[in-house]
């Protein structure tokens, strides 16, 4: 065979090869919404703004000082763990009431409960009463998902916060 040939079939197969991989089971956070008592003007949405704006691939952050939210849009395959979210506020000297997230990844199993796989390997348990539980249900392990959620605190796990995702909208994704 010539170099040429052989260099054609090297590449179609590590072509090939990179084009069979799984993708990464890890949840991507597209979006999260922030309700955050106590902002009462722009220079309290200004210091938010700016502490939101250092999380982890964060690209656009939208501070409603009226209306107590804050948006903000990721992009990357990066995304913060969820305590990050309410040390965040925390440390801008304000209260995270509520935390919303747009999020895709793969559906999980953890102990015979459905969970969403986070970026840093955590299993986050979807509430088993929420309004969207049966559709998470139906949705087999390792299926592609896309979910709108509320995200609550659920206790302690071994000393570090852990968090249910009760769903808004659920959806599973073309494989």
């Amino acid at each position: 065979m010539t170099k040429l040939l052989k260099r054609t079939i090297g590449l179609a197969g590590l072509a090939a090869l990179f084009a069979a991989a799984p993708a990464p089971l890890s949840a991507q956070i597209l979006e999260a919404e922030l309700t955050v008592k106590g902002l009462a003007c722009p220079f309290c949405a200004y210091g938010l703004e700016r502490k939101l704006k250092k999380l982890p691939a964060a690209a656009q952050v939208t501070i409603t000082f009226k209306q107590n939210l804050a948006r903000v849009h990721f992009d990357g395959n990066e995304s913060p763990e969820l305590g990050r979210f309410f040390q965040v506020v925390r440390d801008a000297g304000f209260k995270l009431e509520e935390l919303r997230l747009l999020v895709r990844g793969r559906r999980s199993d953890a102990g015979g409960r459905p969970c969403l796989e986070l970026p840093d390997g955590k299993l986050l348990p979807f509430a088993p009463d929420g309004a969207g539980a049966d559709l998470v249900r139906e949705a087999p392990p390792g299926t592609p998902v896309e979910a709108r959620a509320a995200v609550r605190p659920a206790g302690a796990d071994g000393g570090a916060p852990s968090y249910l995702l009760y769903i808004d909208s659920f959806q599973a994704l073309a494989r």
